[in-house]
């Protein structure tokens, strides 16, 4: 075993005692991250506006602050856009990540100096959970493509402005920068077509183990990517997404080969056996029988804690209100 996975392994490790520690409390842990935010916050205009220092509990919260989308919180991220201290978190934000959604044209997104960290913590833990989940960190000793936007940043009104990806691009840790891909020149260029050519030109001979981006963009890497070595890559899209879009996944996408909801992921390595690039065949399989997916981890007895494991990503309709997973 290589050093870096010895490495990788003991932090794993560690991060998963991290975690632990506030996961078998969730509902404490909740309030208590509430009412730091509530403390924080409460002489911003926002936490005036919405009597921030009359909130003790999350009835309180649900009370005091009404579910609102990005044109309800328009008239606070504007006075923050142009320069303003004291909106929606104390002073001013690091950042603006900029982006077009399919609703209210351009939006700013403020990201501060207490959540930036948030942003790297989440996706480094994920890939520990993984690494202690499956006992697998082999993905440490080859390559890794994050395919994102461009590290270039501008500013407006005193505040660095770009893409959520650009900007996380300036965070990634020094001992994952050797093994990381595009290079820091290929990252830069702002033209996509031309940035997924030579990102294909960077890495098509390399040994790619982990591969990061939007949907769109890892499409095209890939067909790009198939175009340049003439190899056919098994591509599977799984989630709720491919549930609910299976069929149309595989029109929309004919380089996908695979398509599994999440009821399924046990199937997928029969899946991928079946795939022939002969034939060219896919497989698809959405189906959502009940199965008793816990049933075969160790009980463990704390003394608090949850009372039951709940896959949300198989859906949930309790609207609760820090969750999206209702509403998509």
């Amino acid at each position: 075993m290589s050093l870096r996975k010895i490495v990788a392994k003991q932090l794993a490790r560690q991060a998963r005692k991290k975690i632990n520690k506030w996961a078998i409390n969730p509902i404490e842990t909740q309030q208590k991250v509430l009412e730091q935010l509530i403390q924080k916050a409460k002489r911003t205009a926002f936490g005036k506006d919405h009597g921030f220092d009359q909130i003790q509990t999350h009835k309180d919260f649900i009370k005091r602050v009404p579910i609102a989308d990005y044109e309800g919180l328009r008239t606070y991220v504007d006075r923050v856009v142009e320069g303003e201290a004291d909106v929606l978190w104390p002073g001013k934000p690091l950042y603006f990540a900029k982006t077009s959604g399919t609703t209210s044209g351009t939006k700013y997104i403020p990201l501060t100096k207490e959540s930036m960290p948030t942003h790297i913590e989440a996706a480094k833990n994920a890939l520990f959970c993984h690494i202690e989940a499956t006992g697998d960190a082999s993905f440490v000793d080859g390559k890794m493509i994050f395919l994102q936007g461009s590290p270039i940043l501008e500013q407006k009104n005193g505040i660095s402005l770009g893409r959520l990806s650009g900007i996380v691009a300036h965070y990634v840790p020094k001992y994952l920068q050797k093994n990381r891909l595009p290079s820091w020149k290929t990252n830069c260029i702002e033209d996509w077509e031309t940035k997924v050519d030579a990102i294909v030109e960077e890495t098509h001979g390399e040994d790619m183990r982990l591969i990061s981006g939007i949907p769109p963009w890892v499409s095209m890497y890939y067909e790009k990517l198939e175009e340049k070595t003439g190899k056919k890559s098994i591509v599977a899209v799984a989630g709720c997404v491919a549930q609910a879009q299976g069929k149309e996944i595989m029109k929309r996408s004919p380089w996908v080969d695979i398509v599994v909801g999440p009821q399924s992921y046990q199937t997928l390595p029969e899946l991928i056996a079946k795939i022939d690039p002969i034939k060219k065949n896919k497989n698809i399989n959405i189906d959502f029988p009940t199965i008793p997916k816990f049933d075969q981890l160790e009980n463990q007895i704390f003394d608090r804690g949850p009372s039951a494991f709940l896959t949300i990503q198989e859906g949930c309709d309790k609207f609760c209100t820090f969750c999206v997973v209702p509403y998509t």
